[in-house]
């Protein structure tokens, strides 16, 4: 019996604690990101996250509003925008909220929190740099 009350306690604080997006989504987004020529470094808000012609795990409450740059050496740096859409697992948290099911307040509110209500519009950023002019 004491089982059965604890794991109806853990269901409840599982449902009050966590979003739909933040359970079947996650907080983060594998992005592959391409250059001609390979080999750049991709920074986001300034900070070296790997290179490119490779996948990347990332955060995805760091990247909301971010601005994505490609540098290599012997080429222009290339400065891009990573663009965001609302996790289509959101819509469930907005769906027990709107249905007026307290748990779906604070669901929403979490999956905002925890960055888990968007992801990164595109799986894959390709982009040709422009080579420096030597005069």
């Amino acid at each position: 019996m004491k089982a059965i009350f604890y794991f109806l306690i853990a269901l409840i604080f599982t449902g009050i604690f966590t979003g739909c997006a933040t359970l079947l989504s996650g907080t983060t987004d594998q992005v592959t990101f391409r250059s001609n020529p390979p080999g750049a470094k991709v920074l986001i808000n300034g900070k070296e996250v790997g290179t490119t012609n490779n996948s990347i795990t990332l955060k995805r409450k760091e990247c909301k509003n971010a601005a994505v740059t490609y540098q290599k050496e012997g080429y222009h740096d290339l400065s891009f925008p990573y663009e965001t859409k609302i996790a289509t697992a959101y819509w469930g948290s907005i769906a027990l909220f709107l249905a007026g099911v307290v748990p779906g307040a604070a669901a929403s509110f979490i999956d905002l929190w925890t960055g888990a209500a968007v992801k990164s519009k595109y799986d894959t950023y390709e982009k040709t740099l422009v080579p420096l002019q030597n005069k």
